[in-house]
């Protein structure tokens, strides 16, 4: 069945009905060696690799390391790394960022500071080379949630986004593909220093970085209905 199986999805990698197929099987024969593990590893990244945003496959991959003994601290660690590389190329998939997030949450307490470190200095790479993704927006709002629960000021997502935001304003000699790209991740990049100061603590922002975060919306039209009636 498993053989079987597995060449269905090479030849329709988005089957719901294959992957509900495959959850089952995995449900009622766990693997009981590593090897099971890494060969249904292979063939659900192989999966994504023939029809990215595989909603179904990261499903079934978050599926294995939440429940497999075989998903090591060092497994997932090597996992969130493959997750990097991946969208470092797909950068609008947002079911691969979202699995590492959850991946994150599976790690001792003390590996989560080093990941989050090492997811953080990817995510920055990333948004600098390939601009106006949601899913990127979205990724670094969950990293700064994470720091605001730990207490950690996320002074310096906020500065880093400040940035993005004002390199994509709109300039007179602009093409239109250059106009599009500028005008997504000015959307992006304002509504996440919007989100930022609203849900973040007094204490973890300095006063004088949460002005500039408000003027730079004001004076450029940024804010919201609801922010410009206060």
């Amino acid at each position: 069945e498993t053989r079987f199986l597995e060449l269905v999805l090479r030849n329709n990698p988005k089957s719901h009905e294959a992957w509900k197929y495959k959850g089952w099987l995995y449900r009622h024969a766990p693997y009981a060696d590593p090897e099971g593990f890494e060969a249904d590893l292979e063939v659900s990244l192989l999966c994504c690799e023939r029809h990215p945003r595989n909603y179904y496959a990261w499903c079934h991959i978050l599926n294995l390391f939440k429940t497999s003994p075989h998903a090591t601290p060092e497994r997932i660690l090597a996992m969130m790394e493959t997750l990097r590389q991946w969208t470092a190329t797909h950068p609008s998939d947002h079911s691969a960022l979202s699995l590492n997030s959850t991946l994150y949450t599976l790690l001792p307490p003390t590996q989560q500071p080093e990941a989050l470190s090492l997811e953080t200095t990817s995510l920055y790479t990333l948004m600098n080379r390939r601009t106006g993704h949601e899913s990127t927006w979205h990724h670094l709002r969950w990293i700064t949630h994470v720091m605001i629960t730990n207490a950690a000021t996320p002074a310096p997502h906020v500065t880093f986004a400040l940035s993005q935001l004002t390199s994509s304003l709109p300039a007179p000699t602009d093409t239109v593909l250059i106009a599009n790209e500028k005008s997504a991740e000015l959307l992006w990049s304002s509504r996440y220093c919007s989100w930022v100061v609203r849900n973040s603590p007094k204490d973890l922002l300095p006063e004088q970085l949460v002005q500039t975060v408000k003027n730079t919306l004001k004076v450029n039209g940024l804010c919201s209905w609801h922010e410009r009636q206060a």
